[in-house]
């Protein structure tokens, strides 16, 4: 899909980091590259950027040495076979964006949420950043999941994978909180972020589309693999069955505006790859947004397989836990805050169905799922069959379906749309199907779109005190 090789002459060179540090480290006269990466942190593969970890050190006197590191985050091209993706991954525009974001968070909000910047260089669309030791919150959870499943480490280790997930919850529920709760500020800074929004919108939707051509390349058993995969390829074969994707797709859009959820400032891709230390990282996409785009990354993309979070059967508490600490934390509440840090499960959703009405908690529970599914979609396309968990994509798809057909019906009862979610969740499914990515059991879709699900599983809506 996309074609980012880094040849030799192109790596992080010393003189460009000196050149963006200026005279600040003239003195250090030792440079040492102690680690370089395609990839960020170490485990999420980037296709439009390349990290270092660099060290300068100088000697002082009585022979002790004085060292600094430093990240070093140099945005490069990438090449695909679609022109609004490159524009939207052009080096120039993911550099500006991201340089802008780290400087107007940290001044705005000065609470410590992303690394600090040390210097850049446009020249070389190279961001120089505080190392922030450690592992990433991915790694961490990959950790403590992986003891979980075998048995190995503390005593209880189901609590402790909760327990560490809360903590994690928490955080994201502090980062969006904190920046909406300064949301005029960052608009009185920069007046061009709905524009932007709007173009990663139009982005995005040619990503998802993107992704299910791909996806169609992998899942449909009638599409042979020994013809290299192309978008042309997947497209003509979709054609060939008579299914007009383009089509297809711009209906679901037109019914995705029923879920009624507001729009937040958002990371945009808050996976927890990019939490480490309390700080986030990788703030190039930050901006409006749907408020379930980074609880639903950080649930789907989280590093102990697709959909673990979900599988858990922590998901109610999980979402209950995050949308009460995000409220606490916008409205600035720091008694609040240390409140919520010392109640259990159902405390959260009592507090929940206080601060909010009944259409705003279905409205954000039903477009999670929405969100959920799309995102299972985009790790399926992207990891094919080549990654440990792809083959099993279109399974976890099917799982989230399933989840939404369980639920109550008073959660889609009580959206601002009901009609138009059901119908949503039909309209996608049907086209999973029809593309065979999804096979679902016959009437399954049909019982969806009516609302027909079990109301014995204690998925029921909360009682609010607001209506």
């Amino acid at each position: 899909m996309v074609d980012s090789t880094i040849s030799l002459d192109e790596r992080i060179r010393e003189v460009w980091v000196r050149e963006a540090l200026e005279d600040q480290f003239k003195k250090y006269k030792d440079f040492k590259i102690e680690k370089e990466w395609e990839q960020k942190w170490q485990y999420w593969s980037s296709n439009h950027a390349q990290f270092a970890l660099i060290r300068l050190s100088k000697k002082k006197q009585g022979g002790r040495r004085r060292t600094h590191q430093f990240v070093v985050k140099r945005y490069i091209s990438v090449r695909s076979e679609d022109t609004m993706y490159d524009l939207v991954h052009h080096p120039d525009f993911l550099f500006t964006r991201e340089l802008r974001n780290l400087d107007l968070i940290r001044k705005i909000t000065r609470a410590g949420l992303v690394p600090t910047v040390c210097a850049s260089s446009n020249i070389h669309n190279l961001i120089v950043m505080e190392h922030l030791p450690g592992k990433s919150y991915k790694e961490q959870l990959i950790r403590v999941h992986q003891e979980s499943e075998q048995g190995e480490g503390s005593p209880d280790h189901r609590i402790e994978f909760q327990e560490f997930l809360y903590r994690g919850v928490q955080q994201v529920a502090r980062f969006v909180g904190t920046c909406n709760s300064r949301r005029e500020r960052f608009f009185e800074a920069h007046d061009g972020y709905e524009r932007e929004a709007g173009i990663l919108q139009q982005a995005q939707q040619q990503l998802f589309k993107e992704h299910l051509l791909r996806a169609v390349y992998l899942f449909d058993p009638q599409l042979s693999k020994e013809v290299p995969y192309s978008r042309q390829v997947a497209y003509d074969h979709l054609t060939t069955k008579g299914i007009n994707l383009d089509k297809r797709l711009s209906e679901l859009n037109e019914m995705s505006t029923g879920f009624g959820t507001k729009s937040k400032l958002v990371h945009g891709d808050l996976n927890p790859d990019h939490l480490k230390e309390r700080k986030i990282l990788d703030l190039e996409k930050f901006g409006p947004g749907d408020e379930v785009d980074d609880i639903s990354s950080f649930c789907v993309v989280s590093g102990a397989g697709n959909n673990r979070i979900i599988e858990s059967g922590e998901l109610g508490h999980i979402l209950n836990r995050y949308l009460a600490f995000e409220h606490a934390y916008e409205t600035r509440n720091g008694g609040e805050v240390k409140y919520l840090e010392q109640c259990k499960n159902g405390d959260f959703l009592d507090y929940t169905a206080q601060k909010m009405a009944a259409p705003e908690y279905a409205n954000f529970m039903l477009n999670f799922f929405a969100y959920a599914i799309r995102k299972n979609i985009q790790l399926a396309a992207l990891y094919g069959r080549s990654r440990n968990g792809g083959e099993t994509g279109p399974n976890h798809v099917y799982e989230l379906f399933q989840e939404v057909l369980l639920l109550d019906n008073s959660w889609t009862d009580h959206c601002s749309n009901p009609t138009q979610v059901r119908d949503y969740f039909h309209a996608g499914g049907s086209l999973l199907h029809d593309l065979s990515i999804v096979q679902f059991p016959n009437g399954f879709l049909a019982r969806l779109k009516e609302g027909t699900a079990a109301r014995d599983i204690g998925r029921a809506m909360p009682k609010f005190s607001r209506e």
